[in-house]
């Protein structure tokens, strides 16, 4: 799945209606548990739905700049701690866990 069909933005729209932004929260929402999408595309889809650039959005969720820009613009999920991660989910009301994958152990 592409982040295209989640959150169909490539930037910050800051005169999107109530409704559209609740679509946008819905999609994202309702694709989280089930999906194969990258958490880098995951998290920005989610940024945009806030309709926050990524200085605004990296100081909601008390992380550098630097590190948002990083993870954006494709830096491997793995080069950031967890923390950092949780931190960027908390604002949709998700934590960075743990779960087994299918068809293993």
């Amino acid at each position: 799945m592409k982040i295209k069909d989640i959150a169909p933005l490539k930037r910050v729209h800051r005169q999107l209606t109530d409704e559209q932004i609740d679509a946008m929260r819905e999609s994202i929402a309702k694709h989280v548990p089930e999906s194969q999408v990258a958490i880098a595309d995951l998290i920005k889809a989610m940024r945009l739905a806030t309709q926050m650039s990524q200085r605004e959005y990296a100081h909601l969720c008390e992380i550098s700049l630097a590190a948002l820009q990083k993870l954006e613009g494709g830096a491997p999920a793995e080069q950031f701690q967890a923390g950092t991660l949780d931190k960027l989910l908390r604002p949709f009301g998700y934590r960075l866990g743990v779960v087994k994958a299918a068809g293993e152990g």
